[in-house]
């Protein structure tokens, strides 16, 4: 709708509470929007938006299997109507770093002990899981709305196919100096 939307710690009193704006375009001011503190937003199809919530700022690898109320968690607004529920709400484990491929909310979740990349259906259905680093955290998950990209143990990994069958690849990357 001609704004960028952006979850920042900017206005607040702390660096870690963050709230969600729409900053238009044409340089306006930008606007707070109304669901409170945020950790993350994700826009997803047919109006659908996903807000995390509680998440540390330095993940929850800094956390490591923390199961108690201050959780990193989501919540979702499946038709944009602006009513929205706890979303894998009985999963028991950190839900963090939520953003859409296709039609599936993809995310970070340690609820099988370790950080790990999954995704799920809209309807909460169908969770899948992409990586398997069992003795070390997935951190950072970002997307395109076709590719993701995650960090773990100092190396960034590509998924680019959510089926069944699909594998995260090590990206190889090389820095000078």
């Amino acid at each position: 709708d001609g704004r960028v939307l952006a979850v920042t710690p900017a206005r607040a009193p702390f660096r870690g509470q963050t709230w969600a704006y729409a900053v238009p375009l044409d340089g306006g001011p930008p606007q707070r929007l109304p669901w409170g503190p945020v950790t993350a937003l994700a826009p997803g199809p047919g109006g659908a938006l996903v807000l995390g919530v509680n998440a540390s700022r330095r993940g929850a690898a800094s956390w490591k299997r923390y199961r108690g109320g201050t959780a990193g968690a989501v919540w979702i607004d499946p038709d944009g109507s602006g009513t929205f529920q706890p979303f894998l709400a009985g999963l028991g484990g950190q839900l963090e770093h939520p953003t859409w491929t296709g039609d599936r909310l993809v995310l970070l979740s340690d609820h099988e002990g370790w950080g790990n990349v999954y995704s799920v259906a809209a309807d909460g259905s169908d969770l899948r899981r992409h990586s398997d680093h069992g003795d070390h955290y997935a951190r950072a998950l970002s997307g395109d709305g076709d590719r993701l990209v995650y960090a773990a143990l100092g190396e960034l990994y590509l998924i680019d196919d959510l089926s069944v069958d699909g594998q995260p690849r090590r990206i190889d990357v090389r820095t000078g100096g």
